[in-house]
């Protein structure tokens, strides 16, 4: 083949892959958190794309083409712009606060030994545990021996622990459980979540996914407005089953503070296939402060135990 002919389809296809990603930005833009079948695309991880374009981009180094190289050079840059990564913000220490962990212990039975010595071990002050079904529920007892004197509610498949009192609980539509925990003088709102997984569910028929974009679209709707609507310092953590790009989860980041922004790299919650994805979170109203952020696999599960120390800052 003629080497001219190789070193223009580096410029093509260049182009083509800056303009279909362009258009794919543009979409997302008015598609996502709308349309039922915009949660595929919202799925593919972004980085994905970032390193698409970095193959291309040396592609086009190697065939010595410098338009397709600008090309190529402006896809890696728009791609990077939507990497979910995060940043240590250094905070500053304010004193006293809470250690709240969130940990989905998977659907199948998990061994309640071996899960509570885990809690145990993060040293934790409140503790958001889901998919704890009738089958799989933890011994009240077995709890109260391992933390003596916490407070436990249990809620659908949502567990709540605290070591400090929790004076009210209530279900939510949006599928969380909310309480209510005196610390000393303050009183914290504590949401415990568990959204509608995108792709398939036991209650509807496989092939209605757009009732399930409903009933999640319905559950943030929900989540949101209770959330929104209490004046408490408040934590809201658990398995949200969305990736971080996606819409449904915008107004959690720009009104709240993301316990993952005080460390730097890409978080990873979820290790269903591959580790690829973050769907479990934690965020505090604005007059809380994450001082810490850690999220690690267990054996017990195929979702990380997500742990935060966060403080107060403002009055509850």
């Amino acid at each position: 083949m003629n080497p001219a002919i190789k070193v223009k389809d580096a410029y093509v296809l260049s182009k083509y892959a800056l303009g279909g990603w362009l258009v794919l930005l543009v979409l997302n833009n008015f598609l996502n958190g709308n349309v039922w079948f915009w949660e595929y695309f919202v799925f593919i991880p972004p980085y994905f794309f970032f390193f698409g374009a970095i193959l291309l981009l040396g592609y086009s180094a190697y065939r010595k083409h410098r338009k397709a190289v600008l090309l190529s050079l402006l896809a890696v840059l728009t791609a990077a712009v939507v990497l979910p990564i995060t940043f240590s913000s250094s905070p500053k220490s304010l004193g006293p606060g809470l250690r709240v962990i969130t940990f989905n212990q998977f659907f199948t039975e998990t061994d309640s030994d071996e899960l509570l010595s885990l809690i145990s071990s993060q040293q934790p002050d409140v503790v958001l545990i889901q998919e704890n079904y009738e089958v799989e529920t933890l011994d009240r007892k077995k709890i109260l021996q391992m933390f003596p004197g916490w407070s436990i509610v249990q809620a659908s498949d949502l567990l709540t622990l605290s070591r400090h009192p929790i004076i009210s609980a209530s279900m939510g539509k949006g599928n969380y459980l909310k309480t209510t925990i005196a610390v000393g003088d303050k009183q914290i709102d504590v949401y415990n979540v568990h959204l509608q997984f995108p792709f398939f569910t036991k209650s509807l028929e496989p092939d209605t996914y757009w009732k399930v974009f409903d009933v999640r679209k319905a559950q943030y709707v929900a989540l949101l407005s209770d959330v929104a609507s209490r004046e408490k310092c408040k934590i809201v953590g658990g398995d949200f089953n969305t990736p971080a790009n996606s819409a449904f989860l915008r107004p959690f980041f720009e009104g709240y503070n993301d316990a993952a922004a005080t460390s730097s790299g890409y978080p990873i919650t979820w290790n269903s296939v591959l580790p690829l994805f973050r769907v479990d979170y934690i965020f505090s109203s604005k007059s809380m402060q994450p001082l810490e952020y850690s999220a690690f696999p267990t054996n017990l599960s195929d979702h990380y135990l997500v742990r935060s120390d966060i403080a107060f800052q403002g009055t509850c």
